[in-house]
């Protein structure tokens, strides 16, 4: 159903007379390259849930370099993990290096829907790792 609503939309686009001849708009997509989540490594309560860097509420579709604190405390009880967003496969190593109580950014990533309160994390994820997927002109 989507999809031929976003055709529809297109094809309305094509079809109007009023298409801006805009060329400083750029469209951007992106890539999603994991999923990041946060397990409970036994029955534990949300006061020893990790402590995320507070700027990522303000760095969503920003890039974040290789290094960046992403985690500035965590406790043993909590595990932040990142999955393969097709397979679900753990590829916490390819993102992710641990340093006493920390978590920093093995590679650049860009952030998308973080969210830092607990109980959304849990139901869902903590945010998604992207990158930019170059678009081609016909």
């Amino acid at each position: 159903h989507s999809t031929a609503r976003a055709l529809t939309f297109i094809e309305r686009l094509v079809e109007s007379r009023d298409i801006p001849n805009d060329q400083t708009t750029r469209l951007d997509a992106y890539l999603t390259l994991g999923i990041v989540r946060t397990i409970a490594q036994r029955e534990s309560d949300l006061t020893t849930y990790p402590k995320f860097n507070p700027e990522l509420a303000n760095k969503s579709f920003k890039r974040l370099a290789t290094g960046y604190s992403f985690v500035t405390s965590t406790h043993r009880d909590w595990r932040t993990i990142v999955e393969h967003p097709k397979n679900h496969t753990d590829c916490t190593d390819d993102f992710f290096e641990f340093t006493s109580g920390t978590v920093k950014l093995k590679r650049d990533v860009i952030l998308s829907m973080f969210t830092a309160q607990p109980k959304l994390a849990l139901q869902d994820c903590v945010c998604y790792f992207l990158e930019k997927f170059k678009l081609s002109h016909v």
